[in-house]
C-alpha cells in the first residue's frame, strides 16, 4: 500500500519496558499469560534501519528517524525524546509513523540515505511539529543510514484490564552491535489505564517467577552498542560476536 499523509499516524507512545534474564524467561511470560487465556502470535523477525546526520545530531537530541521491515510491510517511525519526569519503568514520548511502499523503502536503503522531504510528505499534517524539530536539529537536508538490528518479536494478547481495550505483551529477542542478545517485555498502555495495568504486569511476573528489570529504548541501547563495537575496531580489538 502506498502511503500518504492521510496513512500517518499520531500517537503519544505509552510503554512499559523490561529486561528479562534471558529465553526462559519469556517463555515463563508467555506461558503465565497463556493461562490467563491469552495467546501466540509470531515470532516475527523485525529489521530496524536508522538514519541520523553524519553528525549524529538527532539522537543527540533525543530524536529517533526508524525503518522498520516486517513481514512485507516497511513502516518509518520518527519518535520524539522521552518526556522528562516520567516513571523509570514507563517510556512516554510522541511517535509518528507511516507506511512505504516496497519499492520506495528498498530505495532508500539501497541509497543509504532518506531526505528530510520525504519525511516531512510523509507524516503529513499530524507530524508537522516533529518534522519541524528534524528539520531544526539537521545541518543537512538527507539523513543517512547509521545501522540496523534484527528483533524477534513474539505477540502474546489480548490481556484484559477494566477500561482499557485488550492489551498485547511483545516479547523481544533483540540482536545487537557487537553480539548483544537482549531479552525484553514491552506493553503499550493507555495513560488512564496504567495503575490497573502495572497491578496486572506485576502478577504475571509474579506468576511466572521471572524478574524484570528497568530498560532504557531499544534505539539508546542500539547506538551505545554500535559506538562501543565501533570503537572495539578502530582500536584493533575483535570485536565479540
Amino acid at each position: 500500500m502506498r502511503s500518504t499523509p492521510e496513512d500517518a499516524s499520531h500517537a503519544r507512545e505509552i510503554e512499559f519496558k523490561l529486561l528479562l534474564e534471558g529465553a526462559a524467561a519469556l517463555e515463563a511470560v508467555a506461558a503465565t499469560a497463556e493461562r490467563r487465556g491469552a495467546r501466540r502470535a509470531g515470532p516475527v523477525a523485525q529489521e530496524n534501519h536508522f538514519f541520523d546526520t553524519p553528525s549524529a545530531a538527532l539522537r543527540g537530541k533525543g530524536l529517533v528517524v526508524r525503518l522498520r521491515h516486517e513481514e512485507g510491510r516497511h513502516v518509518l517511525a520518527v519518535k520524539g525524546a522521552r518526556l522528562e519526569g516520567s516513571d523509570v519503568r514507563v517510556h512516554v514520548r510522541s511517535e509518528h509513523e507511516a507506511e512505504l511502499d516496497d519499492s520506495l523503502a528498498r530505495e532508500i536503503l539501497a541509497r543509504g540515505r532518506l531526505a528530510l522531504a520525504l519525511v516531512e510528505a510523509r507524516l503529513g499534517e499530524g507530524g508537522t511539529e516533529i518534522a519541524a524539530r528534524l528539520r531544526a536539529v539537521a545541518e543537512t537536508d538527507e539523513l543517512v543510514h547509521v545501522g540496523s538490528f534484527r528483533n524477534h518479536r513474539l505477540r502474546v494478547g489480548p490481556l484484559r484490564v477494566a477500561g482499557s481495550p485488550p492489551l498485547t505483551l511483545e516479547l523481544d529477542r533483540t540482536e545487537l552491535p557487537g553480539g548483544r542478545v537482549d531479552y525484553e517485555l514491552e506493553l503499550e498502555v493507555e495513560e488512564h489505564a496504567r495503575p490497573e495495568t502495572e497491578r496486572l504486569l506485576a502478577k504475571l511476573l509474579a506468576e511466572a517467577a521471572v524478574v524484570g528489570r528497568s530498560a532504557t529504548a531499544k534505539a539508546r541501547r542500539f547506538f551505545e552498542a554500535l559506538e562501543r563495537d565501533d570503537g572495539s575496531r578502530g582500536s584493533g580489538t575483535a570485536s565479540p560476536g
